[in-house]
């Protein structure tokens, strides 16, 4: 990083040119250069960063950034552990950046030679990145998980801080009912919910706040409560720009939400129906259509391929942590027994959230975690068992990792990823087509924290 004034390097008539060279800014990195043909538009140029042998060769973040107070400032922050790279282009005046952009880190890029990234900017946009000549592509699906927490960063005159949490905190109340949080009662100081709700209350009493060291552990909980309520507001209609809770109503009936209300105050209820709507909010994203079933005994919902394939009819359950290998075999069962009743051609699929039975990596990789391969195959079995209405099993799991703390750096970036495993039947009813798109599924919160020292 730079707070040094770029160097004017010539005229061309009433155009003067500025050119600035960091050499090993950090230990990833040859060089940076940023260029800007002309020094009365600085929001027009190019920002060169040349990535040493085997940079890209770990997990580990890393950041490439000019900066001139107060008038400009660009980063790439390149992350070979999710494959992601948001840039970012703005004044160093305190405001929030003008334009930003997520681009792909490609799959085949070679760590074992230096890289060259070209960032384009033209009239403070983020044109364009480029990997050693090639365009890369940006990551558009992502825009709503990304969109929801930088309401306050682009908008801080509509939502602060503090009333960005005080919007989830009330997405809960609504769902829940306000006085529900309030009674008294051990269990429900467990639920998962209330946790989410007390994070909320803690942070909005803190005017938004979050304080290290005492609440670096909250940093995932802060994360899961976003995506979490991003499903909630999803699936249920809901205004995801200011953060309200819709009716349902483009979910199912009256009926629907019936059933939900049911079963979301018991901690497993609450879980299983939060895989439920992490599922069918990624593909009401997409742009398909979702409809739950209301009926007892019935799978959860079924979705509609635009292409006119079978429909996909599916039923969530989260494992608990402390379950045993047997549980897995009963809930295909049941899902199982669930989209025969229905009694429809399509393609029965069980969803099954495996989350607390996978240790956090700290570190992000394409790698499957030994834990899950081990579930892989105790699922894989337990399909081929009389489940054959089941066409495949989707295990979901989290993972989440920080870069950058308050001693080494002035903001921490933290990534909250949802990841995915289809296992296939061998033999099913309705056997799944060979790359079956609706079966891309993943999510990933990406926010930054900005520190600043206590007062």
């Amino acid at each position: 990083m730079s707070a040094h004034p770029p160097q004017v390097i010539g005229a061309r008539g009433t155009k003067v040119a500025i050119e600035h060279r960091q050499q090993n800014p950090s230990p990833e990195i040859e060089y940076s250069i940023i260029t800007i043909p002309d020094e009365n538009d600085l929001g027009t140029g190019r920002f060169i960063t040349l990535l040493k042998v085997n940079a890209l060769s770990s997990a580990k973040a890393i950041s490439s950034m000019i900066v001139n107070v107060p008038a400009f400032q660009i980063s790439v922050n390149i992350n070979p552990g999710i494959r992601e790279i948001p840039v970012l282009l703005g004044r160093a005046d305190g405001t929030d950046p003008i334009s930003g952009r997520l681009f792909i880190l490609p799959s085949t890029v070679i760590p074992q030679v230096p890289h060259e990234f070209v960032t384009k900017f033209e009239n403070w946009q983020v044109t364009g990145l480029e990997l050693d000549g090639q365009p890369l592509d940006e990551k558009e699906s992502q825009e709503a998980e990304f969109r929801q927490f930088e309401i306050y960063a682009q908008e801080p005159e509509l939502m602060s801080p503090k009333l960005f949490f005080e919007a989830h905190k009330k997405i809960l109340e609504d769902l829940f009912g306000q006085q529900w949080f309030f009674r008294n009662g051990e269990k429900k100081l467990k639920h998962p919910a209330y946790s989410s709700w007390n994070l909320c209350l803690k942070l909005i009493g803190q005017d938004g706040i979050v304080k290290w060291p005492e609440d670096v552990q909250a940093l995932p909980d802060i994360a899961k409560v976003i995506l979490d309520n991003y499903f909630i507001l999803q699936c249920s209609g809901g205004d995801i720009s200011t953060l309200r809770l819709g009716s349902f109503a483009n979910y199912g009936s009256q009926s629907v939400r019936r059933r939900l209300n049911s079963v979301i105050r018991t901690e497993d209820g609450f879980r299983s129906v939060m895989t439920e709507l992490s599922y069918s909010a990624w593909h009401i994203s997409k742009g398909y259509k979702v409809t739950a079933y209301e009926e007892e005994g019935y799978p959860d919902f079924q979705v509609l391929p635009e292409d006119g394939t079978l429909p996909l009819v599916t039923d969530c359950k989260h494992i608990q942590k402390d379950s045993s290998d047997r549980r897995f075999a009963k809930v295909i069962n049941k899902a199982n027994n669930q989209v025969k009743k229905l009694g429809i051609k399509c393609y029965g699929i069980a969803v099954i959230d495996i989350t607390e039975k996978v240790t956090n990596p700290n570190a992000f990789s394409d790698e499957i975690p030994q834990s899950v391969l081990h579930i892989a195959e105790v699922v894989s079995n337990a399909i081929q068992k009389g489940n054959s209405s089941i066409s495949a099993v989707l295990l979901l799991w989290d993972d989440y990792v920080v870069h950058g703390e308050p001693s080494t750096s002035p903001t921490s970036l933290f990534a909250y990823r949802r990841r995915s495993q289809i296992l296939k039947h061998r033999d099913p009813v309705h056997k799944l087509p060979e790359e079956f798109q609706l079966f891309k599924f993943g999510n990933t919160i990406t926010y930054k924290v900005f520190w600043s020292p206590r007062t």
